[in-house]
């Protein structure tokens, strides 16, 4: 009987410690982990073949004016840190599929919207600043497997309008496309079309108010040659392996 007594009061001492974790489980939010996009630290969209360079450099202007234009390109890159969120912004709201940060700094106001779909990651990152009303300055997807995705950036005086889109894919084999159109006045300007493979040869196109004006080529070897719009049949020049 004392046996029977004892064992009772061992579990009523025991119940409000189980209700307790009990509570605690279901009550605790499960919220997204923050994570950037698998691109955010690609510092460039593709590297200027070294051989295009050395032609830059012993007065090749028009290796150098092919060159410039791949950095025009490689110039979205910048925008990858603008996913990084700050050790003090403020998560206002989140659960398994999504999550909002919010953070200030010299008087502007940021948001960032982080969600996951049935196919895909998205993120948003409003602004605000004094004389300007929130909007979204960025918005990216990616695809749940990593292999493909896509950025707009938008105009901060006429934030219906973007300034940069770029989309992305990687394959299989690790060849990596891109696609790149820079607007300005709600209008394409320039245009980037972009293949950078796994054993080191790629393209480069380069197209201005939909005309094409550069086009540079090169080989897994160190090898390449470079086209650009000009007179007649337009100027080409190349270089050899290990140039």
């Amino acid at each position: 009987m004392k046996s029977t007594l004892k064992l009772s009061l061992l579990i009523l001492a025991a119940l409000p410690a189980l209700f307790t974790s009990c509570k605690k489980e279901d009550t605790k939010p499960q919220v997204i982990e923050y994570k950037q996009p698998s691109i955010a630290d690609r510092q460039t969209i593709v590297d200027v073949p070294s051989g295009l360079n050395t032609l830059a450099d012993q007065g090749d202007m028009n290796a150098l004016t092919a060159s410039i234009y791949i950095e025009m390109a490689n110039g979205i890159s910048q925008f990858g840190s603008d996913f990084y969120i700050p050790s003090d912004a403020e998560r206002q709201s989140g659960d398994q599929n999504s999550a909002n940060y919010f953070w200030t700094y010299a008087g502007y106001s940021y948001w960032m919207t982080y969600k996951k779909e049935s196919d895909k990651y998205v993120w948003t990152w409003d602004w605000e600043t004094p004389e300007v009303q929130r909007f979204t300055y960025i918005k990216a997807e990616e695809s749940l497997d990593g292999k493909s995705g896509n950025w707009s950036i938008y105009d901060p005086e006429a934030s219906s309008q973007t300034v940069w889109t770029y989309n992305w894919s990687l394959d299989a084999n690790g060849n990596f496309t891109a696609s790149l159109v820079w607007n300005e006045d709600n209008a394409t300007t320039g245009s980037f079309e972009v293949v950078d493979n796994a054993d080191s040869s790629g393209s480069f196109i380069y197209k201005e108010d939909g005309v094409k004006t550069a086009e540079v080529n090169w080989n897994s070897d160190g090898s390449g040659t470079y086209w650009l719009m000009g007179d007649g049949s337009g100027v080409t020049g190349s270089w050899t392996a290990g140039k």
